[in-house]
């Protein structure tokens, strides 16, 4: 159900994961002489804007209860 990429809250898949994959593929596109463009953006307070109610009942819908 969830994305290779996927990272947070799956098992053997940290945040430490997610950076240390990221860096190899980064360091990789810079070694074979390609420019890389990097974007962070925080989701800290992203669940706050949404709904409860409608997130509850769309996860319930995948089978999360």
């Amino acid at each position: 159900m969830f994305s290779k990429h996927q990272y947070g809250f799956t098992k053997n898949r940290s945040c430490l994961t997610n950076l240390l994959e990221s860096i190899e593929e980064w360091t990789e596109v810079i070694e074979n002489g390609y420019g890389l463009d990097i974007l962070f953006l925080d989701y800290q307070k992203a669940f706050d804007t949404v709904p409860h109610h409608r997130l509850m009942e769309k996860l319930r819908l995948y089978g999360l209860h």
